[in-house]
């Protein structure tokens, strides 16, 4: 993997975006269709945290990366843009990190190249999307095939992944959502919007500012029905048959995801499937990995390699 700068368009500010090339095999021999395609990743809430966790600390951005190393391997060009007001990952951070993943993880993800300037919203996060997908060819090479893009949301970047496939319909041809809720703004509008930012994003030093960050907010429900991309919803459930049973995911349930694909009523193909005992944020060494990457590593495989894009 490697990491470039980018200035987001119509601004000043920049990011640090992750990028992963395809497997060898088809950065040479990209298929007949006319080249790699590419999935770009909208983190949640959290971001690619390296800050919080307690005993697990550095699980967030072992997700993302474990995540990108595994659809790189199965023939993806794979971008995990940070967001502005993300803090700057450095080698000083390695250090606090749980053993597990301090060890594993490569030293590239502690590079950023500068800050990621500015504040992070919801919407300022789709501007930062549209950047990555628009300068594509610029951040992989000529071997991408930009009319094959496909984007994975997680939790709260599910909805901004909806507000970003209604806004550009013709560059976004496939989805998936890990985890969607149906309204991000009912965990920061509500009663226990100090618990959220707080635990969500004032532990994690994410830079926002509130009344914008609020008003800035993309619940999944309001922009489902307008995009025409097929969508895959997928989140976990319990599975009561473990050795060590589950607990349900507190930001996503399967009744939120039927109901999403009742509001999508553009979309040319929509699924909605369950991945019993994983985790809302899903890393390697977890008992679901294999279901968790092969639910999602397929769909993409059938949204943009087996199909001609639209």
């Amino acid at each position: 993997m490697r990491i470039e700068y980018l200035q987001v368009d119509n601004s000043a500010e920049h990011l640090n975006v992750d990028i992963y090339e395809p497997a060898r095999i088809y950065a040479e021999n990209p298929p007949k269709t006319g080249g790699v395609p590419a999935i770009v990743v909208a983190a949640g809430g959290g971001g690619k945290d390296l800050l919080s966790g307690d005993d697990k600390r550095g699980k967030h951005a072992a997700a993302y990366h474990d995540l990108a190393e595994y659809l790189a391997g199965e023939g993806f060009w794979v971008l995990v843009p940070s967001r502005r007001g993300d803090p700057q990952r450095t080698s000083e951070l390695r250090g606090g990190l749980c053993p597990l993943f301090g060890h594993r993880l490569p030293q590239e993800l502690f590079e950023d190249h500068g800050p990621n300037e500015g504040f992070y919203s919801h919407k300022r996060q789709v501007a930062e999307l549209k950047t990555v997908i628009d300068h594509l060819p610029q951040l992989c090479g000529e071997t991408v095939d930009v009319r094959r893009t496909g984007v994975l949301g997680k939790s709260a970047g599910c909805g901004i992944s909806l507000c970003l496939a209604s806004e550009m319909s013709d560059k976004v041809h496939a989805l998936a959502l890990w985890c969607s809720s149906l309204k991000s703004s009912h965990w920061f509008g509500g009663p226990k919007a100090d618990e959220f930012f707080g635990r969500i994003l004032s532990e994690r030093k994410i830079n926002y500012d509130r009344s914008s960050f609020v008003s800035d907010l993309c619940n999944a429900v309001d922009f489902v029905g307008d995009v025409e991309a097929p969508i895959l919803f997928a989140c976990t459930s319990p599975d009561s048959y473990a050795r060590e049973p589950t607990e349900r995911d507190p930001y996503s349930t399967a009744e939120e995801q039927l109901q999403l694909l009742h509001y999508s009523v553009r979309a040319r193909d929509v699924r909605v499937t369950i991945v019993k005992a994983a985790e809302h944020t899903m890393y390697r060494e977890l008992p679901a990995w294999r279901s968790y990457t092969l639910t999602l590593g397929n769909w993409f495989k059938e949204a943009l390699l087996s199909k001609a894009a639209a």
